[in-house]
């Protein structure tokens, strides 16, 4: 009883605050905290604690909202990162880059908008799965993308994106 009256009270900053407080993000091999109706914004202090997670990281299905933090970079060894259905906004950062393990990636599901960058999407060479799909980006797919020989059916469904080189149609294989 206890617990749940602590949770109603202490909002997901307080929360965050708390953790990080104490230390614990930096031991983090995973974090799932999915579908939990967290508010506000997914604060770049605490993405940057967690550099040593090498595992997940899934904030998917909240009402988190603002933009991918910077600080993302800092996640170097973690393999897979969900942030969709969060109601991000803004551009995707070019210190994505910095993810080098990265073999999922969804941001699907957000108010992502521009064109996708080139300069993150070429650094990350172990990318399997990529999913895009259900933003505001518009312009051309980055030929970068094409470069990626783990990337099987990325998906850039539901956006404003256009093919630049028909190269990318015979190296990978695209959902729209």
């Amino acid at each position: 009883m206890m617990i749940m009256l602590l949770y109603e009270v202490i909002n997901y900053l307080e929360i965050i605050k708390i953790i990080t407080s104490m230390g614990a993000f930096h031991r983090l091999m995973s974090l799932d905290i999915s579908h939990n109706h967290l508010t506000d914004s997914i604060p770049g202090s605490m993405v940057s604690k967690m550099k040593s997670m090498q595992v997940f990281l899934n904030l998917s299905g909240n009402l988190l909202g603002g933009s991918i933090p910077v600080e993302l970079k800092m996640l170097e060894a973690t393999q897979a990162i969900d942030l969709s259905n969060i109601n991000l906004s803004g551009i995707i950062p070019e210190t994505l880059g910095g993810c080098r393990n990265l073999f999922s990636l969804d941001l699907s599901g957000n108010k992502l908008s521009v064109p996708i960058p080139a300069k993150p999407f070429s650094q990350l060479t172990v990318l399997t799965s990529m999913n895009l799909s259900r933003n505001d980006l518009d312009g051309q797919i980055p030929e970068s993308l094409a470069e990626l020989k783990h990337l099987t059916a990325p998906d850039l469904s539901h956006n404003q994106l256009k093919l630049c080189q028909s190269s990318l149609i015979e190296t990978t294989q695209f959902v729209f």
